[in-house]
């Protein structure tokens, strides 16, 4: 009897995560003005070194563009081996109209540069592109080309992306525990061959979604001034 129960106990668990999930499909659906995509599955490594597997949620066109929602499951990559720790990820692609010129990650100062840097070799970490010491102390800027780099990051889109910054974290942390806390409020952009990206911390949510589409502008700025246009 008590085995029966706990199979509908199980069930009815089950029955409300499912529902939940549609409940923040439709939401990030409607805030996105995106429509539900048939699952669709993808695996890579991310540039920080984490091995993920992706799930399509919402497809459909932003400002004429092809734009694909996808929720992400992220695991740290050791060598060859998996670590057991997971976390969620929001993750927005916007397909551009031509490759980019430039590959760029701009990643806010916070918690997941720190891991790369602990966790990653020297001779494996990607290439940091100085800028201006105020933007310095609020992104770090990685691509293979450091002058390509400056010039796409012209003073105007880091004055964006600080902007950004604030709006969505707030002012910048006085001390470093305040700096790695703000950097899993904010996301990661990424402008790598035919799309322009933006991973943030946590579940496809309606407020993740806000969030997202509150960084489109910035995408879009990132993928022009890339070449992407």
């Amino acid at each position: 009897m008590a085995f029966v129960l706990g199979l509908v106990a199980l069930g009815v668990a089950l029955w409300f995560l499912i529902q939940l999930k549609k409940k923040d499909t439709a939401a990030c659906a409607e805030v996105l003005g995106l429509k539900p995509a048939p699952a669709r599955t993808e695996r890579g490594i991310t540039p920080e070194g984490f091995k993920f597997s992706q799930t399509t949620m919402l497809e459909g066109r932003i400002d004429g563009r092809a734009a694909t929602l996808w929720s992400r499951t992220l695991a740290r990559t050791t060598g060859s081996k998996r670590s057991g720790r997971r976390s969620m990820f929001t993750v927005l692609d916007l397909t551009l109209r031509r490759p980019a010129r430039v590959p760029l990650r701009i990643q806010p100062v916070g918690v997941l540069g720190a891991l790369e840097e602990m966790l990653t070799a020297p001779d494996n970490r990607a290439a940091r592109v100085a800028m201006d010491a105020r933007f310095d102390e609020a992104y770090t800027v990685y691509s293979a080309s450091a002058t390509d780099a400056i010039v796409a990051l012209t003073p105007a889109l880091r004055e964006s992306l600080l902007e950004f910054r604030a709006r969505v974290a707030g002012p910048l942390p006085s001390n470093v525990a305040g700096h790695l806390a703000s950097g899993l409020v904010l996301g990661t952009f990424y402008l790598d061959g035919a799309f322009v990206r933006y991973a943030v911390y946590g579940s496809p949510t309606k407020a993740t979604a806000e969030h997202v589409k509150a960084a489109v502008p910035i995408m879009i700025a990132l993928a022009r001034a890339a070449g992407g246009e």
